[in-house]
């Protein structure tokens, strides 16, 4: 080194780096809970009256079943009396207009039934309340089948005792299985109906208190069937 050169500092080395505290470290890894804001208490008991742990509770949908099924009878029906399909004559019993009269609230029914279905999401299939099960065909045939025989039977055990009496024939060659078609057609309409709409409201609130409650699942499954 020459001793004219200025004198030179000598070296600061770096310390050791500082401990941050433990504490800083955990809040910047762990933020803080976010705040949430809750719905106004008005809209909770809304939506706790009206929806349940599954969707629409079961009672309003019985409701809305009920309304619907009015609407649609009386539009359906207000169509068929004017272009006089059902006559407005009391005492009037003839098939086609027995037919059409049940032809109505048959309407009624699926229409009401496959809106509360889109409610329901059930995508409007109306088959979702207990009508898509395995072997339909046969057991629509042997529940026609079987009913038919029975009331063959009570028919036949009142004309035996006397309480029952049949007139002359008054219908021959084709009109004998035209109007046969015709009742037939009528009374099962009326058996659709009965079936599919007045169960619906009891269906409906077994199956909704077997949503939870498990103990009623099969109660609601009995039902059903």
């Amino acid at each position: 080194m020459d001793p004219l050169d200025p004198p030179v500092d000598p070296e600061i080395q770096p310390g050791p780096p500082e401990a941050q505290p433990a504490n800083t470290i955990e809040s910047i890894s762990q933020p803080g809970p976010v705040s949430v804001d809750k719905d106004p208490w008005e809209t909770r008991i809304l939506l706790r009256a009206f929806m349940g742990s599954q969707g629409l509770r079961a009672g309003w949908s019985v409701l809305a079943f009920v309304l619907l099924f009015g609407i649609f009878a009386g539009c359906v029906g207000f169509v068929f009396f004017h272009f006089h399909l059902v006559s407005n004559k009391k005492g009037d019993f003839a098939p086609s207009d027995a037919f059409f009269s049940e032809l109505i609230s048959f309407l009624a029914m699926v229409g009401a039934g496959a809106i509360v279905a889109l409610i329901e999401r059930r995508r409007g299939n109306v088959l979702a309340y207990n009508l898509n099960g395995p072997r339909g065909g046969f057991h629509f045939l042997t529940g026609a089948v079987s009913g038919f025989a029975a009331l063959s039977v009570l028919i036949g055990v009142l004309a035996l005792g006397g309480w029952l009496h049949f007139g002359n024939v008054a219908l021959s060659g084709v009109d004998i299985f035209k109007y046969a078609a015709l009742w037939a057609g009528a009374f099962l309409l009326v058996a659709f109906v009965e079936e599919g709409s007045d169960p619906y409201a009891g269906n409906q609130l077994l199956v909704g208190a077997g949503r939870d409650r498990p103990y009623l699942r099969g109660v609601a499954v009995e039902g059903k069937g």
